[in-house]
């Protein structure tokens, strides 16, 4: 089998680049696999610690769309491969899509989120039309459609343009959250908050997303100082209109807004450190749609996840999660002292063996293989 995939922009940027952890997989296995990559030095130090056959990765540069598009139509040509993996449905991968000529080769186009949802937020009448015919082409023009949730692989199936389709959620790796150091580092941060439960919040502050919930929750909470102690994580627009809110509230000394961790570090220190780790989303059309790859880096660290019954994550997680009701603080106070009362004793380390991008490259291996042996 021979594969290639291909993904534009930063390594690192978004959630969908962790796909590139089946590619490592795939090559491990012995499957003829390719990279085809934008010309960033960020990721060239990401295949060079995570993908065993660098002379397999195209860097290819962004100052020409038609040379970039010849380049790649050579490399399809020269490479001839069973299957070309094309990460998102930008314009790009959509355009290649459409020109694409090889009746031998299977294009799969892996979709994170469904446009028509994302465009329920969008107010330009024009990026509506523009995400709608660029995901219904995608859908169009493609042998094999990858879904990362349930909700969108029910959606497929109500889409006449849609050949094959397979349900592949994100994953953790590994690798990430196995590292001595990191564990140390967990420990000090639990010394450095010494007779205090930790609950920690990871996610970005914008304008229109869940993390306001936490926030609110610290001032309802706010008696608990003496026992418990919340831990930020993450940027974004809204960051420091927030830790102004903090201060103001005279929150500072138990609501800790630590801003952006570099993605180890974070993972493997901070997750790790918690008692319990926060998770309150939405029930909305866009995150039913999506998979949200936080949910998997908690459950890396196998930590209590207090959160809410929506889409993925509770597809996931399963009956191990502590689950609350969205719009009723006195709900979600109350699973979080659940949690942390069980804290101690909780362990679902099963979960992690079948989130790990380890197991979902097996299973998209098994499905490929099988697609091919029908033909």
């Amino acid at each position: 089998m021979k594969i290639i995939f291909v993904i534009a922009g930063n390594i690192g940027d978004s959630a969908m680049s962790n796909r590139l952890f089946l590619a490592s997989y795939l090559a491990k296995k012995g499957v003829k696999t390719y990279l085809i990559l934008d010309d960033f030095q960020s990721n060239k130090n990401w295949v060079k610690l995570n993908f065993p056959n660098s002379e397999n990765v195209y860097y290819l540069s962004n100052n020409s769309i038609i040379g970039y598009f010849k380049t790649i139509s050579k490399l399809f040509d020269n490479l001839k491969p069973d299957y070309v993996h094309l990460i998102a449905a930008g314009l790009k991968n959509v355009l290649l899509l459409s020109l694409r000529k090889s009746s031998t080769t299977k294009y799969i186009i892996d979709l994170d989120e469904l446009k028509f949802t994302q465009s329920m937020e969008l107010t330009a009448w024009w990026k509506k039309k523009l995400y709608l015919f660029l995901e219904q082409q995608a859908l169009k023009s493609s042998n094999i459609v990858i879904g990362v949730s349930q909700f969108m692989i029910d959606y497929f199936t109500t889409q006449k343009s849609v050949n094959q389709y397979f349900y592949l959620p994100y994953a953790y790796e590994p690798s990430l959250f196995e590292s001595l150091k990191f564990e140390q580092k967990a420990h000090e941060i639990r010394k450095q908050y010494s007779g205090k439960q930790i609950l920690v919040y990871m996610g970005n502050f914008y304008s229109r997303n869940d993390s306001f919930k936490v926030l609110e929750l610290t001032k309802k909470m706010e008696n608990y100082r003496q026992e418990i102690v919340f831990l930020i994580l993450g940027g974004g627009p809204e960051l420091e209109s927030k830790k102004q809110w903090v201060k103001d509230n005279g929150l500072d000394d138990f609501v800790f807004m630590l801003g952006y961790v570099m993605p180890n570090e974070l993972a493997n220190s901070y997750l790790k450190a918690a008692h319990v780790l926060l998770f309150p989303i939405e029930d909305s059309p866009k995150n039913k749609a999506r998979c949200p790859n936080k949910i998997f880096q908690y459950i890396a660290v196998n930590r209590p996840i207090v959160t809410n019954r929506v889409g993925e994550v509770e597809h996931n997680l399963g009956s191990h999660g502590y689950y609350f009701d969205f719009d009723n603080f006195n709900s979600f106070e109350e699973m979080i002292f659940k949690a942390l009362d069980e804290s101690e004793l909780y362990d679902v380390q099963q979960l992690s063996k079948i989130h790990s991008w380890e197991k979902r490259a097996s299973d998209y291996y098994e499905y490929l293989l099988d697609n091919l042996t029908q033909e």
